[in-house]
């Protein structure tokens, strides 16, 4: 079943395909664990996101899109608005700039060619 996630998703399966030394800067959405936000990898920021039918427990894989300079400066903003405003605090309380915001998967990145993936630490 992972394999085949892999395969649906034009991910190389094997070596060429995971990549190593991804390091989560910061995420969007979680559910039991990281689902979508912004990676770092050979110094590059990109998204990266679970496929949309990923499983809450076992290995998730997080798939790597690029991001152009102002898709990453508007994700660096919401994360912001989310510690400054959001963070600890129920949905009905945040702005309404973050209640709005779709996180339905897969987002508008994923029409992208993924650049590889990893497994969620």
């Amino acid at each position: 079943m992972f394999r085949e996630t892999l395969r649906r998703y034009r991910v190389h399966v094997g070596v060429e395909g995971e990549l190593e030394g991804v390091e989560i800067v910061f995420w969007a959405d979680w559910y039991d664990g990281p689902v979508s936000g912004v990676a770092r990898h050979a110094g590059r920021e990109l998204w990266f996101e679970a496929e949309p039918t990923f499983y809450a427990h076992g290995p998730r894989p997080l798939f790597l899109y690029p991001l152009t300079d102002d898709e990453l400066a508007q994700e660096r903003e919401l994360d912001r608005l989310y510690e400054e405003h959001a963070k600890g605090k129920p949905v009905e309380e945040w702005p309404s700039i973050l209640r709005g915001r779709d996180l339905e998967l897969p987002s508008a990145y994923a029409a992208r060619e993924s650049l590889g993936w990893f497994i969620a630490p």
